[in-house]
């Protein structure tokens, strides 16, 4: 479960701002479900825009984060120096899908490798799999090539939009390492 935010930091506050969020980040990592945090500084000091991404194991885990009294109690005290704070979307497991802005700072997200690995686990059956049913139907039709091969990404791009968060999921221990504040 992921969902991003985008704070609003009041002009001289952002030193604020950046020792809440630690504090935050720190307790949200003792609750359990929590996997990780990218932080997104405002490249304008003119517009103290931090967009904060969070990931949880979870659609219960990030609820009962968000109704705890600790959480609430943060919100209130973020008042103070911020002008604004809003959810600005909601996904569970496609991130591996998408580039991380340059300037992301992430506490934990998968390596590299590890999405590498995913993603070829993934479409290598897929293509196998495609290659087998579509050849028989579409090869009575005598085809060109590239035509083919557009045929099949247009199949393959929603399968994988369908599977990946799933694959995700399943793979979710080795991709998500568990942050060290939850190790006991």
């Amino acid at each position: 479960m992921t969902r991003i935010f985008s704070h609003k930091v009041k002009p001289g506050h952002e030193k604020d701002f950046e020792e809440w969020s630690k504090k935050l980040t720190a307790k949200a990592a003792e609750h359990p479900g929590f996997q990780n945090i990218t932080k997104i500084k405002p490249s304008d000091p003119q517009n103290l825009e931090y967009v904060v991404i969070v990931h949880w194991a979870s659609y219960d885990d990030l609820k009962k984060w968000e109704e705890s009294d600790y959480l609430k109690k943060m919100i209130k005290e973020s008042e103070e120096f911020t002008l604004s704070v809003k959810n600005l979307q909601e996904d569970s497991g496609m991130e591996i899908w998408f580039d991380w802005p340059m300037n992301a700072k992430s506490v934990l997200k998968p390596a590299f490798y590890k999405q590498v690995i995913i993603a070829i686990v993934t479409v290598v059956p897929l293509i196998f799999l495609l290659g087998a049913i579509m050849e028989p139907i579409l090869g009575a039709f005598n085809l060109p090539g590239p035509l083919m091969i557009l045929l099949n990404v247009l199949i393959m791009a929603p399968l994988m939009t369908l599977l990946m968060p799933r694959i995700t999921k399943a793979f979710h221990p080795w991709l998500y390492p568990t942050p060290k504040a939850e190790k006991k």
